[in-house]
Parts: structure tokens; sequence; C-alpha cells
């Protein structure tokens, strides 16, 4: 990536096309290390998946229980882009207690536990993804 630091610092290119080559540049690295960030970010999302549903056990108001073991994660595995991490209770009056109803005050136990981790999985993604340009 050297070329390219020393391509931006050069006077011979007008400031409008750096931006655009620097992400055209960016791309194609990244592109040429798919399998390896796409493996990255996947062991980044299951690690944070794993974070999200402790803290959705942690927040669920518990009667029965069902509720708190019914938050599970599931993967939607793909071939050529990270996977999808879904984490939530599989049972249908979750919704109920997340959001309320005119009977019932909302109780949040999902959004609160996403918002918890969020910061956190942006910045790991940021250190894979620029991991490459050393």
């Amino acid at each position: 990536m050297s070329d390219f630091l020393g391509l931006v610092g050069s006077s011979s290119l007008p400031s409008r096309h750096i931006g655009g080559l620097f992400i055209r540049l960016f791309i194609a690295e990244l592109m040429r290390h798919q399998a390896t960030v796409n493996r990255e970010i996947n062991a980044i999302g299951r690690d944070h998946a794993r974070q999200v549903q402790t803290i959705q056990k942690e927040l669920v108001p518990v009667d029965t229980g069902n509720l708190r073991r019914s938050i599970t994660i599931d993967s939607e595995m793909r071939s050529d882009e990270p996977d999808v991490w879904k984490i939530g209770p599989d049972l249908e009056y979750g919704r109920f207690v997340e959001y309320g109803t005119s009977r019932q005050d909302p109780q949040p136990f999902v959004g609160p536990s996403g918002d918890a981790v969020i910061d956190r999985y942006h910045e790991a993604i940021k250190r894979i993804t620029f991991k490459f340009w050393d």
C-alpha cells in the first residue's frame, strides 16, 4: 500500500480524484482478502451475538422463565459474504413484552441489548477492515 500512499500525497492528481481513487483502491484491497475478511467478520459477529444474547437474558422480565429460555442465536450462512446473525426470543409473545400492549407497558430487552454492544461491534469491524492497509 505504500504506492497508494505515495500516490495520494502526490500533487500530480487533482484533489477531486483522490477520494474516488481511494475508495476504488480500498475496495480492491478488501476484495483481495475477501475470504479472510469474511472469516474474521463472522468470528466477530458470533462473539457479539453471544454478548447480545447474554444481555437479553439478563434484561428480559421473568415470570415462568420460558421467554428467557427461548432467546436463541440463529445464523444465516453465506458463501461469499459475512453471515447474518439473528438473536432474540422464539416465542410469539416476546414482541408484546418488548413493545407493550394496550394493557401492559413495554419492557424492552431486545433493543437495549443491541444498543449495549453496537459501538464495540463497529470498532471491531473497523479494526478488521483497516488492518489490511498495513
